[in-house]
């Protein structure tokens, strides 16, 4: 294990080329959870599995948030004992690549942010993220939601490798903020209504009821 600190967003990408064999590398971060249970969960990693096999990919990339603590784990692929050296170095790639939305990604803990418009648009740049925005309904009534990919501009195409670039499946998930707190709390999540019928870069579309 590695302990690594992020002092500012960036898009990173760590190289295992140099290694003798190379290994499974994951980057993980502390989640906690309502009961005060806490455990490290992977946000990215060099793993993609073959027909038969783990297979590890020399170079990978992650976005990693600044403010955040993050673990580095490097094992064997089949968790097996190894002689073989390793070795792997990271260098940032974008800086600052978040949208202007950001932070609003924590709302199990922090009160959500109005959408500021109709439309917003914004990015996921940094691994693990989603995007949250609260509506308050004007007046009762069913209320449609779109989300769609946006096709990378030329000048996206020349500035970002292609594993940034690659295809997303993206879904949308409408809650209902019982006690008006802009928090979720754990017993609102049973109020969840998901949208995901699409596949990679497809939009996703549906209604629901507002009060």
């Amino acid at each position: 294990f590695y302990k690594l600190n992020v002092e500012e967003s960036a898009i990173l990408e760590f190289d295992l080329s140099a290694s003798e064999a190379v290994p499974a590398m994951e980057i993980m971060k502390i989640m906690e959870f309502e009961d005060g249970y806490t455990t490290l969960v992977p946000v990215a990693t060099n793993i993609t599995w073959g027909f038969f096999d783990i297979e590890t990919k020399e170079k990978f990339v992650a976005g990693l948030q600044s403010g955040e603590e993050y673990f580095i784990r490097v094992m064997h692929p089949n968790y097996q004992p190894s002689f073989d050296n390793y070795s792997f170095t990271s260098k940032v790639l974008v800086e600052n690549p978040e949208d202007k939305h950001e932070p609003n990604n924590d709302i199990e803990n922090t009160p959500v942010k109005d959408m500021p418009a109709e439309t917003v648009r914004g990015n996921y740049a940094m691994n693990a993220d989603y995007d949250a925005y609260y509506v308050k309904a004007k007046t009762n009534g069913l209320y449609g939601v779109h989300y769609k990919t946006i096709t990378p501009s030329k000048q996206m195409q020349e500035k970002y490798s292609k594993d940034l670039l690659k295809p997303i499946d993206g879904l949308v998930a409408v809650l209902e903020d019982t006690n008006g707190n802009r928090i979720l709390d754990p017993e609102e999540y049973s109020s969840a209504r998901v949208y995901d019928k699409g596949w990679d870069n497809e939009p996703e579309q549906g209604s629901f009821q507002a009060k």
